[in-house]
């Protein structure tokens, strides 16, 4: 998800897999595996099986004897999934409904109700903090990228920002009151997001069904079990709710007619970003221009063309 798909569950069990069929076929000796994960360890029992080697054993303190009650299990895993997933969905849009009231208020309260409309040569994407602009004079520099705020203004070119709070490290109320009392022209993903079509969209994910054109098969195993079930996981949490807000970014540039001329922002291959990405192509936005901030793993294969 984020720099390295050690991350994904998915990576990493295709990974156990492949090293566990090196493992068994040697001949002798006894070889135990203990797998803290019920359905990865059926998984490679089914697997040895297939490959031929029948002395396997499979023992787990769950009772699943028949595929029926295998069946059952994944069946109440899915639901117990999808639970989790509508419940992080409801608490996460309930912090946001009393984040967007916070920034209504300090717009009200600042006198800052009406956002430009005007054209935006270079919109930026930055990581806010409580200190990120200044109330007294425009942002002259950046962390991430330099000088660049100054060079476009003494090229009159206009320049607006989009803040993505570190909330993880700062409190919200300071990093939105920052942003909002910059004399900058800034936006906050609270001013562009539809939370209601949102969230909408939100349920229908919960149930989308995966639609695969073909069998998932690497080094002739089928991974496809363990493909099905990292995306029914996938919707324990937020994340795909969360990438899927900045669709409506890009949306609400082009809904209010605010024609933007570049993007700017850092690329970390998140989801968000692809949400992002794939948003303002379809809204007709300009030239996006995405620059990484630290060294390029050799597995971001996106990076280059060949």
């Amino acid at each position: 998800a984020e720099k390295t798909p050690v991350n994904s569950s998915l990576f990493m069990d295709i990974c156990k897999s492949l090293v566990f069929c090196d493992l068994v076929e040697g001949d002798s000796g006894n070889l135990v595996f203990i797998v803290d994960d019920l359905f990865l360890g059926s998984f490679l029992y089914s697997l040895a099986n297939k490959l031929g080697y029948e002395k396997t054993t499979f023992e787990t303190n769950v009772s699943l004897t028949t595929t029926s009650q295998v069946v059952s299990y994944g069946l109440k895993a899915r639901r117990q999934w999808r639970q989790f997933g509508k419940q992080s969905i409801d608490a996460f849009v309930q912090r946001w409904s009393n984040h967007k009231n916070l920034v209504e208020n300090l717009r009200t309260s600042k006198d800052k109700t009406n956002l430009d409309l005007k054209e935006i040569d270079v919109l930026t994407v930055v990581w806010g903090t409580p200190t990120s602009f200044s109330p007294f004079h425009e942002k002259s520099e950046d962390s991430g990228f330099g000088a660049l705020p100054s060079h476009l203004r003494e090229s009159n070119r206009t320049i607006a920002y989009l803040v993505l709070p570190i909330d993880w490290q700062h409190p919200m109320p300071e990093i939105l009151e920052n942003s909002i009392a910059a004399s900058d022209r800034v936006y906050t993903l609270y001013d562009c997001v539809d939370m209601e079509q949102a969230y909408a969209l939100g349920q229908e994910a919960l149930v989308e069904p995966l639609r695969l054109k073909d069998r998932f098969i690497i080094n002739e195993i089928d991974f496809t079990p363990l493909l099905k079930r990292d995306f029914l996981q996938e919707k324990r949490t937020t994340r795909q709710f969360w990438a899927l807000l900045f669709y409506f970014v890009a949306k609400h540039f082009a809904d209010n007619n605010i024609p933007v001329n570049h993007l700017l922002s850092g690329y970390e291959n998140q989801p968000w970003e692809k949400a992002f990405i794939s948003s303002w192509k379809k809204n007709g936005h300009g030239t996006l221009i995405g620059y990484p901030h630290s060294t390029v793993n050799f597995w971001h294969l996106n990076y280059y063309q060949k």
